[in-house]
């Protein structure tokens, strides 16, 4: 299993060059739980050491957080979006161990899901793609402010879509 600095640094090269000043700590968050989902239904085994809260904006982790933190591994720009509020985008730079090769596979899915779910011209362009990630199996069964037991809500979702 690889673990999360390894994994949010190969999500952020991975990411579409245009589009690279959106990955803020919320984005961060969204794409990375799906990489942990992916990786959980799939391969019974997600992102090492990584724990998950159902916030009031959908999945998010500490885990994450502290990661974004690393100095070295990630640079920070502030900007303001187009309503004033100020946000602070993140970019991948330096280097990290290069992570497994059913991560990569995960990685790829998510970010072809993004593209996917991008509203041309909406005001908030990740919209279509935030609904994919509350519309989870391990989100939809977890109360608001609960930590998501995404191990378990996996198991189940494995059971009832009859992949085990």
């Amino acid at each position: 299993m690889d673990n999360v600095v390894d994994v949010l640094h190969a999500v952020m090269t991975s990411y579409p060059s245009k589009h690279r000043g959106e990955l803020t700590i919320s984005k961060a968050n969204l794409l990375i739980y799906l990489v942990d989902w992916h990786l959980r239904i799939n391969k019974k085994a997600g992102v090492h050491n990584l724990s998950w809260v159902n916030d009031s904006f959908g999945p998010s982790s500490v885990d994450v957080k502290s990661a974004l933190e690393r100095r070295l591994l990630f640079k920070k720009t502030p900007y303001n979006t187009n309503s004033g509020r100020e946000v602070v985008s993140h970019e991948a730079i330096g280097s990290t161990k290069a992570v497994s090769s059913d991560t990569k596979r995960s990685i790829d899915h998510v970010l072809r899901l993004n593209g996917e779910r991008r509203s041309v011209g909406a005001s908030d362009p990740g919209a279509e793609f935030k609904r994919l990630v509350l519309s989870t199996y391990g989100v939809m069964h977890t109360e608001k402010g609960a930590p998501i037991e995404i191990q378990s809500q996996a198991a189940k979702y494995r059971k009832v879509r009859e992949l085990e």
